[in-house]
């Protein structure tokens, strides 16, 4: 999942007025980088101003529209029926809407309608996230939901670099959402009591692209 990749750097807009990038400091907010960004490419505003434009790094997360061999893709035929599968050229899903080839959405960008070859149905290919994550995965046991998952990362305080122990991963819903919260650079320890819950979540969390944020323990 994209949040779980790490944060990289780019310059923010230029300007004809002398401008330099200087390095943000830690405390820095990504949202008044961009904001300062905006002011420094706004050569008229500089010039009212009569000062010298800087450029301040911004910090992001890369993301991707574009559907790729391995890539979690949530399969969406209605409200009620979410599933997943992970693209694969040559494999073929299959519901009550249709036989759908990964080929044909294997290059395409998240959000596509594709249409089955052998019915006039069809299907939604969604960017996961992890709210769709929590409606698609197989539930091993009961889960948490998204509303759950809000007012427990709200009221933990979560943010940014918190490390975070979960006791109990069942089928990892709860552990998408706190790697969420505590992405890039935080980290959640996770325990799971039944072997094949756990090595099946760390199977879940490397496919997912979250592994190097979240880790289950087969412990009691």
């Amino acid at each position: 999942m994209d949040f779980a990749k790490s944060m990289v750097s780019s310059p923010g807009p230029s300007s004809s007025s002398n401008l330099s990038l200087v390095a943000p400091s830690s405390d820095e907010d990504n949202n008044g980088l961009r904001a300062l960004n905006v002011i420094a490419s706004n050569e008229a505003l500089i010039n009212e101003l009569g000062c010298e434009a800087k450029g301040l790094v911004e910090s992001h997360i890369p993301r991707s529209n574009t559907i790729t061999p391995s890539s979690l893709c949530v399969i969406f035929a209605s409200y009620a029926s979410l599933s997943f599968v992970y693209a694969t050229p040559n494999q073929k899903y299959s519901n009550r809407n249709g036989v759908f080839h990964h080929n044909d959405f294997i290059g395409k960008e998240f959000g596509v309608k594709v249409p089955s070859r052998c019915s006039d149905g069809f299907v939604y290919i969604m960017r996961p996230t992890v709210e769709l994550w929590a409606h698609s995965l197989n539930h091993r046991t009961q889960i948490c939901h998204p509303l759950d998952q809000s007012v427990v990362t709200l009221n933990l305080h979560l943010k940014p670099g918190s490390i975070v122990l979960e006791s109990g991963t069942g089928s990892g819903a709860m552990s998408h959402a706190l790697s969420r919260a505590v992405a890039p650079n935080g980290k959640v320890w996770s325990y799971e009591f039944n072997k094949v819950r756990a090595e099946t979540a760390n199977e879940e969390f490397k496919k997912n692209g979250v592994d190097n944020i979240c880790t289950c323990e087969h412990r009691d």
